[in-house]
């Protein structure tokens, strides 16, 4: 669709093809199109196209970063296929290094060092420096690096934080992700719920737990954990699934879930944004129905911007 069409003030498109599959009492499904204010109308566009930038090997895919050189802003693209660390060029690749998963569809965090000569990469059982000029892949072997870890990499003032499925936040030496002290790290502990996800919003260390949100900021602590609880820091609602969150301009989508309405039953499960400390519900009615017909144990979020829109 290459030019705006009206949109009708109560429909968007198809009369029986409606978002939720009901009868037509609600707005239709749009596929492939998007709608936008032109000269204060709503109208349909199409969406922008798509072509392949380079392809890799065949396998599953547990991630993918773009690598920025903070000097000269060139970029690598990294990608882990299978059991492969690949680093794709045009259309040429490279396998670098073998990688072990802790899972078959486990996805892959990444981060990198400030001046961009480590690109850092993890999954739930190891973390990873790749040497961005030589293509050497280094584990951390840090006896003080914990054993598994969940979803994410928070870098914060020149530390790297990866926190374990207890809702215990570790940190790395500034800059230098294979040494970890015995003393730096701090709980996550509002509530007595598990660890989910970490992430960074703004200048917050954000960790997801069952149930609970909570905010740290770096207090530049002399011992211990340079992250301090930020006052009034905790949202009484965490993460359904870790795989759900996606990022996109600033703000985090997920799947949120409070107390005493977990995935047992999946009571009360909803779609929120988290926009700097304040997390609103997005989802409607018809999207929560679904999310408590089904088990979330394959729960997965992005997210991208297209033509202004965040989706």
């Amino acid at each position: 669709m290459n030019q705006p069409v009206e949109v009708k003030r109560l429909r968007y498109g198809d009369l029986f093809i409606t978002r939720d599959g009901s009868v037509p009492n609600k707005d239709a499904r749009l596929t492939n199109c998007l709608v936008e204010a032109v000269n204060g109308d709503p109208q349909i566009v199409g969406r922008t196209g798509f072509a392949t930038y380079t392809s890799v090997a065949t396998g599953v895919g547990h991630g993918m970063t773009v690598w920025t050189k903070n000097s000269d802003q060139t970029q690598k693209v990294y990608c882990v296929v299978g059991t492969q660390v690949y680093r794709a060029t045009g259309t040429a690749t490279t396998v670098i290094s073998t990688y072990g998963q802790g899972a078959a569809n486990e996805i892959v965090d990444w981060n990198q060092y400030y001046d961009g000569s480590y690109v850092v990469l993890k999954n739930s059982l190891s973390m990873y420096g790749m040497n961005t000029s030589t293509d050497a892949v280094t584990k951390v072997t840090s006896g003080n690096y914990p054993a598994t870890t969940v979803r994410g990499i928070a870098y914060l003032d020149g530390t790297f934080y990866v926190m374990d499925p207890n809702g215990t936040i570790f940190g790395s030496n500034s800059e230098d992700i294979f040494t970890w002290s015995a003393l730096n790290f701090i709980s996550a502990n509002a509530e007595p719920d598990g660890g989910v996800a970490l992430a960074r919003a703004g200048s917050f260390v954000v960790a997801f737990g069952n149930y609970t949100t909570q905010f740290f900021y770096d207090a530049g602590n002399a011992t211990g954990s340079p992250l301090s609880r930020a006052p009034n820091g905790t949202i009484l609602s965490g993460c359904a699934s870790s795989n759900s969150i996606a990022y996109c301009d600033g703000s985090f989508y997920y799947i949120s879930q409070s107390k005493g309405q977990g995935p047992t039953t999946n009571a009360g499960v909803r779609v929120s944004v988290l926009k700097g400390i304040s997390s609103q519900v997005i989802s409607t009615d018809s999207i929560e129905r679904l999310l408590k017909a089904d088990g979330l144990v394959n729960a997965y979020g992005n997210a991208i911007n297209v033509l202004g829109h965040e989706l």
